[in-house]
């Protein structure tokens, strides 16, 4: 049998499978349904269903709907699968309502059990479009969090492994700033951070960008660091490789980038290979934003050979620029993988509002469509919500608003705004010039900067960041995006969401399970700045088969 423990409910819940095949003994599988620390989601649910999946497994038949407080007792026999996965989901007032709460276990091999040791499966669990403190899933009564506080820090999930990778960042709230050489995982089958490796003092940084490759590394390029009492930008770059069968990782030798850069954006390119766009490099003389060194300029770097060229632009043979300069900007890859869309941003001259359309054909790159956007420039969230559609929100319109005085330890920010507007990209017709088309604008309820989005099917959701006043906001909200676009993005008002902590400038990766996992970044109030190290999950309701 399986039995479904459930933390904080004062009736336990008890229940549902074996696994046997053919007429062998069957092996016990115990069910732990796991709920974060600060959520009861068990006292808030009637019914649970329980979808076994797997290779050998068909769900339909095997699927189990029960009262949360009259579990059933009678076993169901399962194969014993090299993959089940247990699917959770819970149901208020019926069992076919809509699902207000979801849990996702790792995926699991049954092959090898035996009678003799059962096996047990811890199941996260929580309610739908809501934020969650990162949990013990052995010990659910106490939540987890990063052993080093960290903002600009980098988090990105390894699929190879199955954790989130955390590199870098800075810590805020002391004497002095202090940058992290302490590498971390976070493992969402336990909840639980480790640190697994170390970055010598010369290579750490923060605000750099983190990209993983299609062999499992991670580059982590730029940056801001130390270079004994001046700071400055990184021209280092380097991977960090998950260990097989290890809980530690292996850092290379680092590289040069062909200029330092810090506040670049980054995208992985059809064939694998990274592109960095713009960027600064740093003025230790400078008391104001327009004193650092601005970049107009992109670089790629190629796995295969760990090297980074300056492409060149088909027509004239010069080196690839922008049309203008970018830091504070946005970036993201669009259509075929080799389209990349960049917005915004700021330089020497103040906010830049123009977009450029960047058509990468292997050493060669066109700028091939440029606009206008009317939304806040500088610091703004953007957001894929499909191939050829980007949502542009929050920011600042003012380059001493989004950064009074260009140094990492000067946080106060402020006037952040609601602007969300929606772009779309087309080519006129095959291999011909392309078009940005603006469809859309809206408002969100709050201002923010600095803060970060995520995309749920035709919903949107917009997290943390600074306020008006530049204090940071333990706010989120839900919006559903209107399907026939006609002026307005937003179906209907946004859905304000209480976060578990205020924060801002944190770093998020989407996990396997579809939740956002958030890890660090600022708290800021009037008086104090301190980086954090409080993680929490954001647990989307997604477009789950009914049984």
């Amino acid at each position: 049998m399986v039995a479904i423990r459930t933390a904080f409910l004062i009736t336990s819940v008890t229940t549902l499978f074996a696994s046997s095949v053919g007429c062998s003994d069957p092996v016990s599988v115990e069910v732990n349904i796991v709920q974060p620390c600060n959520q009861e989601p068990l006292k808030q649910l009637d019914y649970l269903r329980f979808v076994p999946t797997g290779q050998d497994i068909e769900s339909r038949d095997l699927t189990s709907v029960y009262p949360v407080e009259k579990p059933l007792t009678s076993p169901i026999p399962l194969p014993l699968a090299g993959d089940f996965q247990l699917l959770v989901t819970g149901h208020r007032e019926t069992y076919n309502s809509p699902t207000a709460g979801i849990g996702i276990s790792p995926v699991i091999d049954l092959s090898q059990a035996t009678p003799t040791a059962p096996v047990a499966i811890n199941v996260p669990f929580a309610l739908v479009d809501e934020f969650y403190k990162t949990t013990n899933l052995s010990e659910p009564t106490s939540f987890t969090e990063m052993k080093n506080p960290r903002y600009g820090a980098s988090a990105t999930y390894l699929p190879t492994v199955g954790k989130v990778l955390i590199v870098g960042g800075i810590a805020l709230g002391q004497a002095a700033p202090k940058y992290r050489r302490a590498i971390e995982m976070f493992d969402p089958s336990t909840g639980l951070f480790s640190e697994v490796g170390e970055i010598k003092l010369d290579l750490a940084r923060a605000f750099h960008r983190a990209d993983l490759l299609s062999d499992g590394r991670v580059l982590i390029t730029g940056g801001v660091g130390e270079d004994g009492i001046q700071t400055i930008a990184r021209r280092t770059a380097f991977t960090v490789k998950p260990r097989e069968n290890s809980e530690r990782v292996t850092v290379s030798n680092p590289v040069n980038m062909r200029k330092p850069r810090t506040g670049h954006t980054t995208v992985a390119l059809k064939d694998g290979r990274i592109l960095l766009v713009g960027g600064r490099q740093l003025n230790p003389d400078a008391i104001s934003p327009e004193d650092h060194f601005y970049l107009a300029d992109v670089e790629v770097y190629d796995p295969v050979d760990g090297q980074f060229i300056s492409p060149a632009d088909p027509q004239s043979g010069s080196l690839v620029e922008m049309t203008v300069p970018r830091y504070g900007h946005s970036t993201l890859v669009l259509g075929d993988g080799n389209t990349v869309f960049v917005a915004g941003g700021f330089n020497q001259d103040g906010p830049q509002r123009s977009l450029d359309i960047l058509e990468v054909t292997g050493d060669e790159i066109t700028i091939t469509a440029t606009a206008t956007i009317q939304a806040a420039p500088i610091f703004h969230s953007a957001l894929r919500v499909s191939a050829d559609t980007v949502l542009l929100s929050g920011g600042y319109l003012e380059t001493l608003d989004a950064d009074p005085r260009g140094q990492v330890e000067i946080t106060t920010v402020s006037n952040s705004q609601k602007t969300v507007e929606m772009w779309r990209f087309a080519e006129l017709f095959a291999g011909g010039p392309s078009q940005l088309t603006r469809v859309c604008d809206d408002q969100m309820s709050r201002e923010r900067g600095h803060h970060t989005s995520g995309i749920s099917g035709r919903r949107a959701v917009f997290i943390g960041g600074h306020t008006l006043t530049g204090a940071t906001t333990n706010t989120a909200e839900l919006v559903y995006l209107a399907d026939n676009i006609g002026g307005k993005c937003f179906a209907q008002a946004p859905t304000l969401l209480g976060m578990s902590d205020s924060r801002a400038g944190h770093s998020s990766t989407v996990l396997p399970s579809g939740e956002l996992l958030l890890v660090g970044g600022i708290t800021q109030s009037n008086d104090s700045t301190q980086s954090l190290t409080s993680s929490e999950v954001f647990s989307p309701a997604r477009n789950l088969v009914e049984f």
